[in-house]
């Protein structure tokens, strides 16, 4: 988006919309487990359903924890302002969602919880992130 509205490359915006970009990969790939048994019945042979249940959510984890894991190293390395770090506000809704996942991975409607955590866990560090940009110039 940040190259056809700019007509320029940007390793920053490259960057940043990394952590965005994983974490609404956590949105759509949490949303395999509710149909995994459906899916696995049908022949559907999607990512959820080939892994063990561990390595399923080991996964949505990774994709997780990695949207973190790259906001505090584009900090670190200077492509970030710190303010940026106010998307860390939504690790505890992520952790909840990774919690729910764990217990009620094979009770499909116990699921929407934790469904409706990563979609707003994608959502909150988003703008989180650009509130971060917009009041970065005050630090």
């Amino acid at each position: 988006a940040y190259w056809v509205q700019a007509r320029a490359w940007s390793w920053e915006a490259f960057w940043v919309a990394l952590p965005v970009g994983l974490l609404i990969a956590a949105v759509l790939y949490i949303n395999g487990f509710p149909d995994r048994l459906w899916d696995a019945q049908s022949g559907k042979r999607t990512l959820v359903v080939r892994l063990p249940i561990n390595a399923a959510i080991a996964i949505y984890a990774v994709l997780v924890g990695g949207a973190y894991v790259l906001i505090a190293l584009g900090v670190l390395y200077g492509q970030f302002p710190l303010s940026i770090m106010l998307g860390f506000l939504t690790i505890p809704m992520a952790w909840s969602a990774l919690k729910k996942l764990r217990r009620q991975h094979a009770y499909p409607y116990r699921l929407i919880p934790a469904l409706a955590s990563t979609v707003f866990t994608h959502l909150l560090t988003g703008t989180l992130m650009f509130a971060g940009y917009v009041i970065s110039p005050l630090f």
